[in-house]
């Protein structure tokens, strides 16, 4: 089933609250809130005490709005499952819409994805080469005057080509650089790798911190990477596997409770995510697929 980012901040979310870290709910409305879309009413919320959700974040996520605004909830009512919302939600909160309350703290949007993104950025250290494949894509783009862009949605580069033969780094201290780190730093805060042969250190372009690669044909460049995440604000369906939605979201569980050193949490979700990588890597073999 097609995953979004949203749905990975769900579950690492209910995860935290299965162990009562932070207050959390993922539920559907049971009748129209108010006009001025200042009330959300879920009759099945009447389990909570009364002020239970006060000063947890509100959010859609489903209908109009969806995933666009996180509002405060000033107070809320057991006996009717009624949310006060410090702002309206821009429209009608009516019958039957998705949403999610929550709490914050350290666990923001922000600091879950970076997690998630951690967990992706380190799979090439503990996946087999098969299961590797399965998720990672390839992007190609021209190589102008030596120099090529990197790619805008890749989280880490596993290898680059230049006309279709593998580049050889000419430094390999720069080859342990660009696999750690491919964000090579550039002026203006552009991301660029500069492909050349020769002792040349600075460009036209006033390019720093480059790679050198050979050989230099201007010839396209086509990168291996792991695609990062998208926004929260996407709807976009993420093109993986579920066990890599299952695996990064026990690794960046893991994550969160060891930063809020919570260290027995943290190493049984980091057990867990062990466990189901084993259970990949065994089950992977002759599955190989690398999307273009």
């Amino acid at each position: 089933m097609a995953k979004t980012l949203s749905d990975f901040l769900v579950a690492v979310r209910q995860n935290l609250f299965e162990h009562n870290k932070i207050r959390y709910r993922k539920s559907t409305t049971t009748s129209a809130g108010n006009s001025s879309g200042t009330t959300v009413v879920d009759s099945s919320a009447s389990s909570f005490v009364d002020d239970y959700f006060n000063g947890c974040y509100f959010r859609l996520l489903s209908g109009t709005g969806a995933r666009q605004k996180e509002i405060l909830v000033t107070d809320f009512v057991s006996s009717s499952g009624t949310f006060t919302l410090a702002e309206t939600a821009g429209v009608q909160v009516g019958n039957g819409v998705s949403y999610e309350v929550f709490d914050k703290g350290i666990f923001t949007d922000t600091a879950i994805i970076d997690w998630i993104n951690a967990e992706l950025a380190t799979v090439p250290t503990y996946l087999s080469g098969d299961a590797l494949a399965q998720i990672v894509k390839k992007t190609s783009t021209p190589g102008t005057s030596g120099v090529a862009s990197l790619p805008v949605d890749a989280l880490k580069i596993i290898s680059v080509e230049i006309g279709g033969r593998v580049a050889a780094l000419l430094n390999p201290d720069e080859k342990n650089r660009f696999t750690s780190d491919p964000w090579i730093p550039a002026v203006s805060g552009q991301n660029y790798v500069a492909i050349f042969s020769g002792d040349s250190t600075v460009d036209s372009s006033g390019l720093y911190g480059r790679l050198e690669y050979r050989p230099n044909d201007n010839a396209t460049v086509t990168y291996t990477i792991i695609p990062k995440l998208p926004d929260i604000s996407s709807s976009q369906n993420l093109n993986a596997p579920d066990w890599l939605f299952d695996i990064l979201c026990l690794g960046a569980t893991a994550r969160a409770f060891l930063a809020s050193e919570d260290f027995n949490n943290y190493e049984y979700y980091k057990s867990l995510r062990d466990e189901r990588i084993a259970v990949i890597n065994q089950g992977s073999v002759g599955t190989t697929k690398v999307e273009k």
